[in-house]
């Protein structure tokens, strides 16, 4: 009776095997509203890493785009252990203030100042899920980028500061000056070598960085996350980056083959 025993249970165990071996679901990414202080309501998208205190970036659109700049790239942020939250800025895409449409062409420099309330409304809705707050990244494009440097000015515990194409000044958000104000955060400066006015303004953001600041640049005129495009491995080396310069994430997985 052995052998029949021993067939009965390689029969059950090939059985089950498969059931075993299936890879744990990926939460599809969710869309959800913001809803600021200021009473704008916010469309994003929320991609959930597999664990819940898995570090996250929240990632900035440029002028006059959407949080759709940031779709092609958010299945690969989210492959090598990140949670990611894209939104639509104030003035943009589905954006609505009390219920209306207000254009981002009316917009004067203290409207896109407000905007760093935006940034909050989505700190505020990753720590709400489980993202412990010194675990939070931010990258931004282009105005995006601006608003990101003021926004970590205003809050320590960002854990790092990725720059594309910023500029000096867009739509009256300077950066000149507050650079020179970041205190611990590492920061990471990306450029097209010719698209001319973000390369020489992030090559003055790094020389006036007063910490840990690295400057990368591409030959190419794409401005923004249309880099990112262009150049396949600027995305392999913001995870790299992140992985092994910021403490509180630098446990992560490394960067998976292309």
């Amino acid at each position: 009776m052995r052998p029949c025993f021993f067939i009965v249970a390689l029969v059950l165990v090939i059985a089950i095997l498969p059931g075993c071996m299936r890879p744990t679901p990926v939460a599809a990414p969710t869309e959800i509203k913001l809803l600021t202080e200021d009473a704008w309501t916010l469309p994003a998208t929320f991609s959930p890493a597999t664990t819940p205190d898995a570090p996250a970036l929240i990632l900035l659109h440029r002028y006059a785009h959407h949080r759709g700049s940031w779709s092609p790239y958010t299945p690969y942020l989210k492959q090598t252990g990140y949670t990611t939250l894209s939104l639509d800025f104030r003035g943009h895409g589905d954006a609505k203030f009390k219920g209306e449409t207000k254009s981002y062409k009316t917009f004067q420099a203290e409207d896109w100042k407000k905007a760093l309330y935006d940034l909050r409304a989505a700190r505020d809705f990753l720590i709400s899920q489980g993202t412990p707050p010194d675990k939070i990244a931010l990258i931004g494009e282009d105005i995006g980028a601006n608003l990101a440097l003021h926004y970590t000015l205003k809050d320590p515990q960002i854990a790092a500061l990725i720059m594309i194409s910023p500029g000096l000044d867009y739509h009256g958000i300077q950066t000149q000056t507050q650079i020179t104000q970041l205190k611990e955060q590492p920061l990471l400066l990306m450029t097209g070598e010719q698209d001319s006015y973000a390369a020489a303004s992030a090559l003055t953001l790094h020389e006036k960085a007063p910490n840990f600041a690295e400057l990368r640049t591409y030959a190419s005129s794409a401005h923004g996350t249309d880099l990112l495009a262009a150049k396949p491995d600027a995305l392999q080396q913001i995870i790299l980056w992140l992985n092994t310069t910021v403490p509180t994430i630098q446990t992560r997985p490394g960067t998976p083959s292309s």
